[in-house]
């Protein structure tokens, strides 16, 4: 069995397909005139194994849930009950949708081209067995087919969809999705192999994207990043943009977004496209309190990786730090639920400050480095415990006294120790 373009463990494929399964067909299509995607589910083989699937939703975006067995709503949510063999579920969603009030699109569509996610057609799922310890085991074989309108072609993280059936399957999930930016229309297409990873940039002809530029840059940074985290996807998207979509950069599964206006380099050092490429690879997310460190990570790897590279000088990096120290330093509290741009420029120092004490306490043989790994091979969201417990067994000691001078509370200036030349 493959995942993602990558063999699972004999002893997990095993156990997977000793797991009772049934069969989902997810069939999209693209309706530029009326500015939505038309999405069909199709089930066959639940003999039993699911109560009820239920959707997480926007009520402003998900349109007209209907379909076999019993479909009912509430504020966030379709929930569909199916009978059991083939049953078949049919909304509609409007596909252009504002990331925030008064800021651009996170997905939109034109009647020339469309750039969204796959999570945009099939949402967050939660699943309920119909008899307890049966439903909680079985797993989906999942398939996706995305028609498009005459004349568009597509570029997305699976090659093939939007020319056929093309099978979906994720590890750790039960109900498989497609996932993923998924750029179409009449595309400007570039492809390069980069550390064994096949890229693809693209964007919808007529709109700017400066491909050339983003294929050096990644040609750059990413073997760097793939000595951090070991195996890369097989395959990732990058698509870009002008307005009106949203100013900024946004990962997915496999994939990134970035504005065509975004730079490679921000003026403060750090990079928004490794930024999002730190988050595509590490697969972490934010667990209670842990959103500075998810966020800090990527923001100091957007700095550590272009030093690395050789991309960022020894002195432009501590310059680069120094800036952040200090657009953080007001910062009390870490363990906010949502890290803002000061949060995450204190975490940046905490975490340089980290990795050189590991370094210190290792001789040199461990850094930051190996804590990314620990926390992704976990495959657990991220919280303060996770990540102290990670960087102890990574240190070899207990880190008490760090933590409490510089997680805990705020550190003074007094109290900072200097940033340290690696």
């Amino acid at each position: 069995m493959v995942v993602a373009g990558r063999a699972l463990p004999a002893a997990a494929a095993a156990a997977a397909a000793a797991r009772p399964h049934y069969k989902v067909d997810y069939w999209a299509q693209l309706d530029p005139g009326a500015g939505l995607a038309h999405v069909r589910w199709r089930l066959k083989g639940n003999q039993g194994y699911l109560g009820r699937i239920s959707l997480r939703v926007d009520p402003d975006r998900y349109l007209n849930p209907e379909g076999d067995g019993t479909v009912t709503t509430e504020p966030g949510w379709i929930h569909w009950s199916p009978p059991d063999g083939e049953a078949v579920l049919r909304y509609d969603v409007r596909l252009n949708h504002r990331r925030a009030v008064g800021k651009g699109f996170d997905s939109y569509m034109t009647p020339e081209w469309a750039l969204f996610k796959g999570e945009d057609l099939i949402p967050p799922t939660h699943t309920y067995e119909r008899v307890a310890g049966v439903g909680a085991e079985a797993e989906a074989e999942a398939r996706f087919d995305l028609e498009l309108p005459p004349g568009w072609s597509l570029v997305a993280t699976r090659p093939g969809i939007g020319e056929g059936v093309v099978e979906i399957e994720e590890e750790h999930r039960r109900l498989d999705r497609p996932n993923g930016w998924m750029v179409a229309g009449k595309l400007g297409v570039t492809r390069e192999k980069i550390a064994g990873v096949s890229f693809v940039l693209a964007n919808p002809a007529g709109q700017p994207f400066r491909r050339m530029d983003m294929l050096a840059w990644l040609e750059a940074t990413v073997p760097e990043l793939q000595l951090v985290f070991g195996d890369l996807p097989a395959r990732f998207v990058v698509v870009g943009a002008g307005d009106p979509m949203w100013r900024g950069g946004l990962s997915a599964p496999d994939s990134l977004y970035l504005h065509a206006d975004r730079p490679l380099v921000e003026r403060d050092g750090t990079s928004p496209v490794v930024h999002e490429l730190v988050h595509a690879f590490m697969h972490a997310r934010a667990g209670e309190g842990g959103d500075w460190i998810v966020e800090g990570l990527a923001e100091w790897y957007s700095l550590e990786i272009q030093r690395r590279a050789g991309l960022l000088s020894q002195t432009r990096f501590k310059k680069a730090l120094a800036k952040l120290e200090k657009r953080g330093s007001e910062v009390d509290d870490l363990s906010v639920a949502r890290s803002s741009g000061a949060t995450t420029a204190r975490a940046v120092g905490v975490l340089d400050r980290l990795d050189w004490q590991i370094r210190q306490e290792t001789s040199d043989q461990r850094s930051l480095d190996d804590v990314v790994r620990r926390l992704e091979q976990q495959r657990e969201p991220v919280t303060m415990a996770s990540f102290r417990a990670a960087s102890e067994a990574v240190a070899g000691r207990d880190l008490k006294v760090f933590f409490r001078g510089h997680v805990d509370q705020p550190s003074s200036p007094g109290e900072a120790k200097a940033v340290k030349s690696k």
